[in-house]
């Protein structure tokens, strides 16, 4: 399994196809599924768009564009498991966001399954979704880890929300 389990989620600035992600998490556990990292970031779309999540065009002017955290963000996932409560939804804008760096994003994954009571903070949902595979690890069979390689860029930095995301 490599390093253990990514849980991603992923805020974005709408659910069609040619929409951005303005926020995303990841929270690492190990193999026995103790949390042992996490990260989260909100990335400025260079669009326009509503309020979303609580997140306002405002929040994400400062903070980097997808290329300043597609390296950090490789590196995070690379070599572990990729889970996410909607599988398909994160990986199809992870995808569509590497996609246009040039950067292959085709992993496969494991679905942690409907949260509860999402917060739409991706940080938080993202803790949620972890909570839920630590209950089913017993019946994971074999997912290959991410393999994903993008230059880290010198600048990057990771901008969090301004009140309300722990």
């Amino acid at each position: 399994m490599g390093k253990g389990y990514a849980v991603v989620d992923v805020a974005t600035t709408g659910p069609a196809p040619g929409d951005r992600v303005i926020e995303v998490a990841v929270v690492h556990l190990d193999a026995s599924g103790r949390r042992t990292d996490e990260w989260c970031t909100l990335v400025n779309p260079r669009r326009d768009f509503g309020p979303r999540h609580g997140i306002s065009p405002a929040d994400v002017r400062r903070a980097p564009q997808f290329a300043g955290v597609a390296g950090e963000l490789a590196a995070r996932l690379s070599g572990r498991v990729f889970a996410a409560q909607d599988l398909t939804f994160c990986q199809g804008f992870l995808t569509a966001e590497y996609a246009r760096l040039g950067h292959a994003f085709a992993v496969s994954g494991l679905s942690t399954g409907p949260l509860e009571a999402p917060r739409g903070i991706a940080l938080q949902d993202a803790r949620a979704s972890a909570r839920l595979l630590v209950r089913s690890l017993d019946r994971i069979g074999t997912v290959e880890p991410v393999r994903l390689e993008v230059p880290r860029t010198v600048r990057a930095y990771a901008m969090q929300r301004s009140g309300g995301a722990r």
